[in-house]
């Protein structure tokens, strides 16, 4: 643990989205620690680290879930209550798929987040591959759902005055954090070669 001092250094990154998370750049300059400082084991940071990334990978996951859930909620509400040529937009068939297709991925891909938190609970190894593909799907149902939505809405969908260009931006940074997602592809292939 190092106390903030002359030996740390931050630069603040202004970023599209989950702008609520502080992202900064971080630099230790010359800083001298004594073993109070030392938080866990000796030499096994990195272990530590990656630990925490597979963690943050199902939460990522989930993050997605939530945007999607969002968009979803804000774009049915819509074309319940908007009109167009005469009647309400939910009359019309195509936005009647969207909302289907919408409402179907969302439950896969929340069955597949419960799954890698139940994975990770029990203590089982595929836990490491249900967390990456909560990453993966996660994160591309939540640009994938607010993209969707945004069509739903028109041109109301454009408007900075409805929630879905916050949830865009939140759920474009959810395909780069915790290991962008052609890495994480990379990730689930070597695990199918075992």
């Amino acid at each position: 643990m190092v106390d903030r001092s002359n030996c740390v250094e931050t630069n603040p990154i202004h970023v599209i989205g989950l702008r609520g998370t502080g992202t900064a750049e971080v630099k230790f300059v010359d800083c001298r620690l004594g073993d109070e400082s030392v938080v866990g084991e000796v030499n096994k940071g990195f272990y530590v680290a990656i630990n925490s990334l597979n963690l943050g990978r199902t939460c990522v996951g989930s993050i997605g879930l939530g945007i999607a859930e969002r968009a979803f909620r804000e774009a049915l509400n819509y074309i319940k209550q908007r009109n167009a040529f005469g009647k309400l937009l939910a009359d019309f068939q195509s936005l009647q798929h969207y909302a289907a297709n919408m409402y179907a991925q969302i439950e896969s891909i929340r069955s597949l987040v419960y799954t890698a938190a139940y994975m990770k609970d029990k203590g089982s190894p595929d836990f490491l591959l249900y967390a990456h593909a909560a990453k993966l799907l996660g994160s591309r149902l939540g640009v994938d759902s607010t993209r969707i939505a945004i069509q739903m809405m028109g041109g109301m969908g454009l408007s900075t005055d409805t929630v879905l260009e916050m949830l865009y931006r939140d759920a474009k940074v959810t395909e780069i954090y915790e290991g962008a997602n052609e890495i994480i592809l990379n990730t689930i292939y070597k695990f199918m070669e075992k």
